[in-house]
């Protein structure tokens, strides 16, 4: 039965990338998404936070979890979580995209979410005087986190207390959904730079004293290869760079789920290199180390809600053809 199931899914996968090559075919499909997409936030903004948040988890876990691709999601906690028998790595991927649906269905919600002046703030703080301190320095800092409980609220919750934030996103594959979901955010008062081509404006804003949100926990074709469970990842070293060229703190904020649409932001302390370091490359090398470290810490406490659509390691054997094709690029 498995058998059969991985053939189906293989068969369905080069089906998709077939279509995708099609021009016209990738519109319709692209339209397609975005009409379900505004449905879906139209339906989820009509409703209550919380049921809205019920109904996306119920309908990732119960509906998308059967349908989704989810090969790499599988192969993702193969790795992290060798120990688990498929049963387990099926539970786990049925809770993670449950999870990615409640974020979806919260997207209308965020401003309300992120209210912490209201008489039942869905969010609470800790460690809100490492932010008070930055506010009394005039400082800015580099904060991260992960694919984790609902991401979002980061990029919500500065503009929400009134601090600036530039937010450094990927574009989403279907240009349609994008465009909405940038909208979401700048409605929040998000400043927001796409993740290639963005560094001077990120320069500039640090040394302005404003603060810059990302998310660091995936796949980056030109990253380095660093360890993250005990395997060699791809892993970008550029918000780890940023922080050592313009002397700022990169800060480590974990969005911790508590409840439905409510959440512990969490400030840990900076993610920092040891004083033996003296170039940079090293420097950034080991805090990017030590940042994927904070990343097994958090998905081992809630490996359910990690988002891990994409293929994170490298497939058995490709490691090597990924170096080799790094330098060629940097040839």
């Amino acid at each position: 039965m498995r058998r059969k199931s991985r053939r189906l899914s293989r068969r369905l996968h080069r089906l998709r990338k077939a279509i995708r090559q099609s021009a016209p075919v990738s519109y319709s499909i692209w339209s397609i998404e975005a009409v379900f997409m505004l449905l879906f936030w139209a339906l989820a903004r009509l409703l209550p936070v919380d049921l809205a948040s019920a109904m996306g988890r119920w309908f990732g876990r119960r509906v998308v979890s059967r349908l989704g691709d989810s090969r790499y999601m599988r192969a993702n906690y193969r790795i992290a979580f060798p120990e688990a028998d498929e049963r387990e790595i099926t539970r786990l991927i049925r809770k993670s995209w449950g999870n990615l649906w409640a974020v979806l269905a919260e997207f209308p919600h965020l401003g309300r979410i992120c209210d912490i002046s209201s008489s039942d703030p869905r969010v609470e703080i800790e460690n809100h005087a490492y932010l008070e301190e930055l506010d009394r320095k005039g400082a800015a800092a580099v904060f991260f986190t992960a694919h984790l409980g609902n991401w979002e609220v980061l990029g919500g919750l500065m503009p929400a207390m009134g601090r600036s934030l530039t937010v450094v996103y990927t574009p989403q594959s279907n240009p349609l959904v994008d465009a909405m979901v940038q909208n979401w955010r700048q409605r929040l008062g998000m400043k927001l730079v796409e993740k290639h081509g963005g560094i001077r404006v990120l320069l500039r804003d640090l040394a302005a004293g404003e603060a810059l949100g990302l998310l660091m926990d995936q796949r980056v074709d030109e990253g380095e290869h660093v360890p993250f469970f005990e395997r060699n990842a791809l892993t970008t070293t550029a918000p780890a760079r940023l922080a050592l060229r313009t002397g700022t703190d990169l800060v480590p904020v974990r969005i911790l789920r508590t409840g439905t649409a409510r959440y512990r932001v969490i400030i840990e302390p900076p993610v920092s290199a040891s004083s033996q370091a003296q170039d940079t490359d090293t420097r950034a090398l080991e805090m990017t180390r030590n940042v994927n470290a904070v990343f097994e810490r958090w998905i081992r406490e809630n490996p359910g809600e990690w988002l891990c659509l994409k293929r994170r390691w490298a497939k058995p054997g490709k490691e090597l053809k990924e170096k080799r094709g790094k330098k060629r690029r940097a040839a």
